[in-house]
């Protein structure tokens, strides 16, 4: 999780962000919960992420998946019909 989304450790190298604040739990659940809703489109996914329920992810959580909904699906779609190249006779 630090390696992902932490804060940048000059001294051991890890982290993701230079300069980033620190942070405590909650803040690291709330980064966790989005990514995985915003990825998948699943509460439980993204309960199970955060060990929550998909009811509280929706509640807390659910105001990010929205807008991203048809992204999500054209990704989904595109996956489905790749063109697979020139037909041979």
């Amino acid at each position: 999780m630090i390696q992902r989304y932490g804060i940048y450790n000059p001294w051991t190298g890890r982290g993701a962000i230079a300069g980033l604040k620190t942070h405590g739990p909650h803040n690291v659940r709330d980064v966790l919960a989005t990514h995985v809703l915003k990825m998948t489109g699943s509460y439980e996914q993204a309960g199970f992420a955060i060990q929550d329920s998909a009811r509280t992810v929706a509640a807390h959580y659910g105001r990010f998946l929205p807008g991203d909904k048809a992204a999500l699906a054209a990704r989904v779609l595109d996956a489905v019909w790749v063109p697979k190249g020139p037909k041979e006779d």
